[in-house]
């Protein structure tokens, strides 16, 4: 008999290593003598950003004296990034008066961004300490 792990789901860059210490393992295989286990993977198919995929993982198992006694299983593994970034700290709405030559210099803390699969880039119209004109 063999015994799979739950189905697994993470981030794109959790990798498919199942020597690793992570949630796609074999989970136990046991009833057999001198059993043999191995795994095969499909065919991944890629998802619309880097590094999702998702797949089929077949793990076997069979008794080394005799072959005929075999089980295995399946689990689908699948890497994705469907959470959106959180924005925090939003700086409050600045009203300035123009200065001489209407120009005036505004301070601000930038927001923070975080994200728990991937890297977060953002993009500032003005940076803090900009001068406006």
């Amino acid at each position: 008999m063999i015994t799979c792990t739950a189905d697994y789901s993470g981030c794109p860059n959790d990798g498919l290593d199942p020597q690793s210490p992570d949630n796609h393992r074999l989970a136990r295989v046991c009833t057999m003598q001198s059993a043999v286990y191995r795994y095969r993977s499909s065919v991944p198919v890629r998802g619309a950003c880097p590094g999702e995929i998702r797949l089929i993982r077949i793990w076997e198992t069979f008794e080394s004296i005799n072959t005929t006694k075999y089980a295995f299983c399946l689990q689908t593994i699948e890497l994705k990034d469907d959470a959106a970034p959180v924005i925090t700290c939003c700086p409050a709405d600045i009203t300035v008066s123009p200065g001489i030559n209407c120009k005036t210099t505004v301070h601000w803390k930038a927001p923070a961004v975080s994200d728990g699969c991937s890297g977060v880039y953002y993009n500032l119209a003005w940076l803090p300490e900009a001068v406006l004109m």
